[in-house]
């Protein structure tokens, strides 16, 4: 990991590569990104992290809790 990255991602914040992107949540859920974009806007599902204007994705922490 670059020196900035661990800048970046400091202790609450995962890697980038450690989060799931909308891709990765519509598999998992097997509805479409129209569906996983209607969930957000309805919260019923928390919107994805971001850094500054740059959206990260979903913690599997925060996706597994959401689940339960």
């Amino acid at each position: 990991m670059k020196n900035t990255d661990a800048k970046l991602f400091n202790h609450k914040i995962l890697p980038v590569s450690h989060y799931l992107s909308k891709d990765d949540l519509c598999r998992h859920f097997r509805v479409s990104r129209t569906t996983l974009n209607r969930w957000i806007r309805l919260n019923k599902i928390p919107p994805p992290t971001n850094w500054g204007s740059v959206t990260i994705g979903w913690s599997p922490e925060e996706i597994k809790n959401m689940v339960r």
